[in-house]
């Protein structure tokens, strides 16, 4: 009885002993075993390590896709500054017969008029070249880039490959937390698991933006070059047209007619070129939203509610508790610097970007503009010719005097913009360049910013996932 009185007892103790070891936190940890916890450590430091290389692997895309040879801008201008003056030239040199004879339209110089028609046709090809030129260079890029496997739909594929690896990660990391007890270091880890997702959705986001960006961009200014090749085509032939009057005077009701088609795609270029951008923009950014299965949102306010959430586990965690989440100090540094450096980022690139904005405007007013005064000039050019030629001489070359005025001040004033356009960038890139907040210079930061994120986590002996 006695020996049964002591059993009782000493299975009583145990019984307690391994009740109030059970609630303990050294025995809360152990639920996982310490490989375990070195594997949930890995995980955590990988999947934002594959973040960073997500960010970069898109950045470098982003130069690719946007890539613009040095002396595209100068050798276009150029172009269209020729295009312009000879233009100007035939104007001017129209104006000053039909003004001089306006009312002896026989003593017109034939000469004249001839040298006016030729150099009209000069300024259409020069014209049309530009932008034929820049769409057979970029036609060449779009080869190259394919070639090299460098084209939108690689980058999507390689994006889409990063993801699969960090969702595996992320998902093997929240089971491991999921088989930890209620405490302080797993509340710090779930925390971090909200700021890693909607890191996750961030660099998702920015790398829609910029394939979206990448596609209209190219499409919209090809939309731009092949437009103004058609209507400088329009625009020769009725040069050609007009240069046959000499001996065939009945072609001059076409002459007018060809200019007018052309003058309507003048006029509708910079406005189709933009719209054209805001419309595939959207566009690209469905097909891929479909294509990778994703929605495409920007979470800066979630991932700041994250952040928060998590720094303030972080700040009212005892010591023992950070022992249990190694290194979590020094990923809520990298999650911070992160956070403020896309913020910096994005006020610096603002400053392009509202001058991008002003220059499409100012183009989307002055195109259609010019386009509009030389519509003017055709039109009554057109009117000339089939209403009053025959009937009232002397009121067709009024109409064709007042045509010439109306297209000398659209070309005088499309010559006037083409030059303070191109002198307007060159001040901008000046101004970004000496303020180091040029698009190039931008990039470079954010690489040197991810570069750092990498030592950091390396010095903290990141694991090699």
């Amino acid at each position: 009885m006695k020996w049964g009185r002591y059993l009782r007892k000493w299975l009583a103790l145990s019984v307690a002993a391994q009740a109030l070891a059970l609630t303990s936190p050294a025995a809360a940890e152990s639920s996982i075993s310490a490989a375990d916890q070195q594997r949930l450590l890995d995980l955590t430091t990988s999947v934002l390590s594959k973040e960073i290389d997500l960010e970069r692997f898109y950045l470098k895309y982003r130069i690719v896709g946007t890539y613009d040879p040095g002396y595209r801008y100068y050798r276009y201008f150029a172009l269209q500054d020729a295009g312009t003056s000879l233009t100007l030239s035939a104007n001017l040199l129209s104006e000053r017969e039909f003004g001089t004879h306006l009312h002896d339209p026989d003593r017109i110089s034939r000469r004249t008029a001839r040298k006016a028609l030729c150099a009209g046709m000069l300024g259409s090809i020069f014209d049309g070249a530009s932008s034929a030129i820049e769409l057979a260079s970029n036609t060449r890029l779009a080869i190259a880039h394919r070639l090299k496997n460098e084209n939108p739909r690689w980058s999507t594929q390689s994006v889409l490959e990063r993801l699969k690896i960090i969702d595996a990660q992320e998902a093997e990391r929240e089971s491991l937390i999921a088989r930890l007890p209620d405490s302080p270091a797993t509340e710090i880890y779930r925390a971090e698991t909200n700021v890693l997702r909607t890191y996750r959705q961030w660099c998702l986001y920015e790398y829609s933006t910029i394939y979206a960006d990448v596609k209209s961009f190219q499409s919209s200014y090809n939309i731009y070059y092949g437009m103004n090749i058609i209507a400088n085509g329009w625009y020769l032939a009725s040069f050609l047209l007009g240069y046959k009057l000499f001996n065939r005077p009945n072609l001059g009701g076409k002459s007018a007619v060809s200019a007018i088609v052309g003058d309507s795609l003048t006029i509708a270029d910079v406005p189709a070129y933009t719209y054209g951008y805001k419309v595939l923009y959207k566009f690209w950014t469905s097909r891929l939203g479909r294509a990778m299965k994703q929605q495409f949102v920007e979470p800066r306010s979630e991932a700041k509610t994250a952040f928060d959430e998590f720094n303030k586990r972080i700040a009212s965690a005892r010591p023992s508790d950070l022992a249990s989440c190694p290194g979590a100090d020094l990923r809520r540094k990298i999650y911070q610097d992160w956070s403020l450096g896309y913020d910096d980022f994005v006020e610096k690139e603002s400053v392009d970007v509202r001058h991008e904005y002003r220059v499409a405007l100012q183009g989307n007013l002055s195109g259609p503009a010019v386009g509009g005064t030389y519509l003017a000039q055709d039109v009554m050019g057109a009117l000339s010719f089939y209403s009053t030629k025959k009937t009232h001489p002397s009121a067709s070359e009024s109409l064709a005097f007042a045509g010439s005025i109306s297209s000398l001040v659209g070309t005088s004033a499309s010559l006037a913009m083409t030059n303070f356009f191109f002198i307007n960038e060159q001040l901008h890139n000046r101004k970004l360049k000496k303020q180091h907040i040029y698009p190039d210079e931008l990039i470079q930061a954010r690489f040197k910013t991810l570069d750092s994120f990498d030592a950091m986590l390396s010095s903290n002996g990141r694991s090699t996932q």
